[in-house]
């Protein structure tokens, strides 16, 4: 709460969305992204781990550097991913209100983190290949932000907390059975060998051509299992096809198994 007191008093101008239960990253990111198309109603969102430190200057040369790019009609779905960042990866990025029009939100079955870049990454490069072909433009960042383990000197913004011992030891475990079995989850959805995104088969979700890429249908069981460990079983925690919508009887499927 001394969080959002600061907040609020130095940044009058932000918006602060308080949710009644965890979400997880997932969720938070999609939270934005609808917050960008239905409120804001504004070009591109730079979304945030929350667990990096931007030294001063670096929001605004993003602003100059994202809206460069989401104006050049050539410009692949996205994300972006920040140039000249420190261990990074998906830990910042832009995506455009195009983007999230045309791939989607990130898929809420795997929380509350890890591989939902990885699936969101397969299924932009799936628009991409079955539409018209696209260029990358990073965004250039010229004063660095910053982020890492927490045990190393890269790593200054000091908000890991049950990492470093100092917090609630539960969510670690409900972090490491999502890291143990999402990327199954991602194997299974685009038909991919485990880890080894690249090489999805399926152009649609779990194969089935009545779905397009952006679709997605959240498993409550799956849910619980990796926030209780419960109902996992011998085989861990497990997607339940049967949640996605009905197949059209004229559609013709490869569902994957």
């Amino acid at each position: 709460m001394e969080l959002e007191q600061t907040i609020r008093q130095d940044y009058p101008f932000c918006t602060i969305i308080r949710k009644k239960q965890r979400i997880g990253n997932v969720g938070i990111w999609n939270t934005c992204m609808r917050y960008m198309l239905d409120v804001a109603k504004v070009p591109w969102a730079l979304l945030l781990n929350n667990d990096i430190m931007m030294p001063p200057g670096s929001l605004g040369n993003v602003s100059v550097e994202a809206q460069r790019v989401v104006q050049n009609p050539e410009f692949c779905l996205g994300p972006t991913k920040l140039r000249n960042v420190r261990k990074m990866l998906w830990s910042a990025l832009v995506v455009s209100r195009r983007t999230a029009q045309i791939a989607g939100f990130f898929d809420e079955n795997i929380f509350p983190a890890y591989y939902e870049d990885n699936e969101f990454s397969i299924r932009i490069r799936k628009i991409h290949e079955s539409g018209t072909p696209c260029r990358l433009f990073p965004v250039r960042v010229r004063n660095t932000f910053h982020h890492g383990p927490a045990d190393s000197p890269d790593y200054i913004s000091g908000t890991v907390i049950y990492y470093n011992g100092g917090g609630d030891q539960s969510k670690k475990v409900i972090q490491d059975r999502a890291n143990a079995w999402n990327p199954h989850y991602v194997a299974l959805k685009w038909d991919c060998p485990l880890y080894l995104w690249e090489k999805c088969k399926n152009m649609h979700p779990f194969g089935r051509s009545d779905l397009s890429p952006k679709d997605w249908a959240f498993d409550p069981g799956y849910r619980h299992c990796l926030e209780t460990g419960e109902s996992g079983g011998q085989f861990g925690c497990r997607y339940n096809v049967s949640v996605l919508p009905r197949e059209p009887a004229s559609s013709q499927i490869s569902r994957v198994s």
